[in-house]
């Protein structure tokens, strides 16, 4: 966030600065004392009904430092810090541009009147391993929330993905004024707001505002499909380099071959790849957000295949083609808003969709629509007389007209109580039921309603044991986890690897685990994995299914990391915590995991790969290369086994020869002259949380089994002793890595810290130690995460990509 003098504050906002003569730091900006925060800044905003300045003395009581204020208004009676301006609106939109400037972050503009919200969820997920990015998030849009949203930045932050709304001219051209956008996007143009700006050709000409104050270099993307729109940019003759993409055969890229499937949307664009696009979103509108983010992605100078291989992790805001499965039915929650292009881009996705289910239209009103808006609801039921739509239900004061010419099955609502009761016996059925409607109608919450019938709680299977040398580990860290586990939210089960590889389930209990005497328990049956959509674990002796809604990985080292059980959960439809099957692989082998960063500059210890015993004179080769003093390690084996120091050939011939025990591969690395830190990762809400750094004091040249495990000849410091710059540097780099290796969920990401001053790579580890006294929740701790919430934030990663 920003963090300034008041010098550079009152500069930044043209105001002028009373009452102090100091020139101390303030850092973070608000607009509202009830969500005060401990930020320094106060900005007092003049609304319809409301005036920030009559809370200016309660900002500072809360112990803000300095607040911007009106000139119009009377500040004599306030001995405060302040900053004297001509409109505070304006002031803040000075702010978050000069910020903006001072971190030098590029920017990507996206308006439209369906698919903005889309589209930058999209964007933001496909330049997130590559950028620090800072998007808009809610309904920040505006004068208001966009300022915020970048002056609440991070200051590494070096992407901006920007949302633009309105209801009035002008308003996109003052909002890029602020962000000065090379890359923009217009991804619609549609009725919504049409009650506003009176006309289709304003609502176009206020969207091309968003193509102002651009670099001549700029690069304006927009949906190509609407006549009237493609007619009037011609006539802006733009300096900058516009891009059409669409269905018409007119644009520069052209979306072809779209298939909708359950649970992904596949189409082809020849002009940008030759290979299929699939992406997990619903609806043909989606295949054009897709496209347009793709679009401005690779203005960015990333490989279109790396931006096709990012798609699979695409998750958008909620409320938007959210595909939801409530006992039986089926439930697609497009609840957030609703306009006449919108909506029936939502029918079509609900009249194609295969499988022989009823299909429920559930539809609210559409607003801001003009005089026109009987007209509009009318042309609806015009379109869903053509479709393979079984029932439409609505609800509200111009719903009712959804009716006028359909012959559908049909019932118009007056309260959400009725309507909910008329749907629930449709939960026991197959049933598809979509929800559309403007977002003062409220549907989200009749989804809300409907998702609460389900009243089983989500059932987790807890995996432990496996074939890994760290099979004890795995029986501690899973015991831990039954004795921490929110009983209160979830149930679960257990399902047990044995040494052999083989799944057991069973009602075992916490000491039968942690003493190795789990598999005798009389309760063990043999369980399988069936391939397929079933989400289940099958009974081998009588081929009953237990379905579960995530899987809770705690196999540490080889089978539960390398990716393994990653695919064998996969082909079951089984959604597990921690890194997908790729980013296992990637990550759980060190030769693989060094190459990979090499080619993105991370600061490493030198190596090299070894397969084979190496010669006397080949050994005086690599360490006129690496140093005398090497470490060899299995590049493909957890814990520290197998590792070992070297200072000369004997020993390094005796450690290169175990060392090849373990794994085919070894990588050697040149001695780092320092001490051994280590940064947590958790994946929660969309951010990435790095909880405190700790360091690793050693009575040994490194730290092996028995230190990690019971602390022989090592003692753990948390938080580490680092210089402020060092601390911030680990913390930065273990978000990088863990981005650049396509990680999910949380990690620990170890470090040495050098006696030069400089932090080096080490290793990723992405299922750390896990008991509650271990070194993952102690660092999270730090940061006020305790240990059964880093639980639930696993689970909870894993429902979500199960049940969207």
């Amino acid at each position: 966030m920003i963090s300034v003098s008041l010098l550079q504050l009152s500069e930044m906002c043209q105001g002028e600065l009373v009452n102090t003569q100091e020139t101390f730091k303030v850092t973070g900006v608000t607009i509202n004392t009830r969500k005060y925060a401990g930020e320094d800044i106060f900005i007092p905003i003049i609304g319809e009904n409301f005036d920030g300045h009559h809370y200016v003395k309660n900002a500072f009581e809360q112990g803000a430092k300095v607040a911007l204020f009106q000139k119009d208004h009377n500040y004599e009676d306030i001995s405060y810090p302040l900053i004297l301006v001509d409109d505070t609106r304006l002031a803040l939109g000075r702010l978050a541009k000069a910020y903006r400037h001072e971190i030098g972050a590029n920017s990507i503009s996206i308006t439209g009147s369906n698919g903005k919200t889309s589209a930058k969820d999209i964007l933001f997920h496909l330049m997130n391993p590559y950028f620090e990015v800072s998007a808009t998030s809610g309904n920040r849009n505006n004068d208001i929330g966009l300022p915020l949203t970048i002056l609440e930045s991070d200051a590494d932050t070096n992407l901006f993905i920007l949302e633009m709304g309105m209801s009035a001219l002008g308003e996109i051209e003052y909002l890029q004024e602020i962000v000065e956008s090379r890359i923009v996007l217009i991804t619609s143009i549609g009725a919504a707001h049409l009650n506003d700006l009176g006309s289709m050709d304003n609502i176009i000409k206020a969207k091309l505002e968003i193509t102002a104050h651009m670099p001549k270099d700029g690069v304006v993307i927009v949906n190509g499909d609407h006549e009237r729109f493609m007619e009037i940019l011609k006539t802006y003759d733009l300096s900058q380099k516009v891009i059409t993409y669409g269905f018409g055969s007119n644009n520069d890229y052209v979306i072809t071959d779209l298939s909708q499937f359950q649970d992904s949307l596949v189409f082809r664009c020849e002009q940008l790849s030759h290979e299929a696009i699939v992406t997990p979103l619903l609806g043909r509108h989606q295949a054009l957000n897709t496209l347009g983010a793709l679009l401005a992605g690779r203005e960015l100078n990333i490989p279109v295949d790396t931006l096709l291989s990012q798609l699979e992790h695409v998750r958008i805001t909620g409320h938007r083609n959210e595909l939801i499965r409530v006992n039986q039915a089926l439930l697609i929650d497009d609840s957030y808003k609703s306009n006449p292009e919108a909506l029936l881009e939502s029918l079509l996705l609900l009249s194609q969709f295969q499988g022989g289910s009823r299909k429920i239209a559930v539809l609210g009103d559409m607003l801001d629509l003009g005089d026109k808006e009987v007209e509009f609801h009318q042309q609806i039921s015009k379109e869903i007389d053509e479709m393979d739509i079984d029932r439409v239900y609505t609800i509200g004061r111009l719903a009712n007209h959804f009716h006028d010419f359909h012959h559908k099955i049909a019932h118009h609502f007056e309260n959400q109580d009725d309507l909910v009761e008329a749907l629930r016996p449709w939960l026991k059925q197959p049933a598809i039921i979509l929800f559309k409607g403007a977002n003062a109608l409220a549907l989200f919450d009749v989804v809300d309603k409907l998702k609460s019938e389900e009243k089983k709680m989500k059932k987790v299977a807890l995996i432990f044991g496996g074939k890994s040398s760290e099979y004890a580990v795995s029986l501690s860290s899973i015991a831990s986890v039954i004795r921490n586990f929110p009983i209160e939210d979830y149930e679960y089960i257990l399902v047990g690897m044995s040494k052999e590889g083989r799944f057991f389930m069973g009602d075992y209990s916490v000491e039968e685990i942690e003493n190795d005497e789990w598999l005798p328990n009389p309760s063990s049956r043999e369980v399988l994995i069936r391939p397929g959509a079933n989400s289940s674990f099958t009974i081998i002796d009588n081929l009953e299914d237990v379905y579960v809604d995530a899987c809770f990985n705690m196999i540490h080292g080889k089978v539960g990391e390398d990716g393994v059980l990653q695919s064998l959960m996969s082909s079951g439809n089984l959604s597990l915590t921690g890194c997908d099957q790729q980013s296992s692989i990637l990550a759980y082998d060190k030769d693989i995991t060094h190459r990979l960063l090499d080619n993105e500059g991370i600061l490493k210890a030198k190596y090299r790969t070894l397969t084979r015993e190496l010669s006397e004179e080949e050994y005086h080769d690599l360490v006129d290369f690496l140093g005398e003093k090497v470490i060899l390690k299995p590049a493909r084996e957890g814990s520290s086994y197998g590792i070992s120091v070297a200072t000369d050939f004997e020993s390094f011939r005796l450690g290169l020869k175990e060392a090849l025990t373990f794994d085919n591969k070894v990588v050697v690395e040149e001695f780092i002259k320092g001490f051994e830190v280590g940064a947590s990762v958790l994946e929660k809400d969309g951010q990435l949380l790095v909880g405190d750094v700790d360091e690793i004091e050693l009575q040994t040249d490194f730290f092996d089994y028995e230190g990690k495990y019971s602390f022989k000849n090592a003692a753990i410091v948390c938080p580490a002793r680092l210089n402020e710059k060092a601390e911030r540097q680990v913390k930065e780099s273990a978000k990088l890595v863990f981005k650049l290796l396509g990680c999910r969920d949380f990690s620990r990401v170890d470090f040495f810290y050098g006696e030069d001053g400089r932090v080096y790579f080490n290793e990723i580890n992405t299922i750390p130690g896990f008991t509650s006294h271990s070194r993952y929740p102690s660092m999270m701790k730090g940061i006020g995460i305790d240990y059964k919430e880093i639980i639930v934030t696993l689970i909870e990663n894993a429902l979500k990509r199960r049940h969207g």
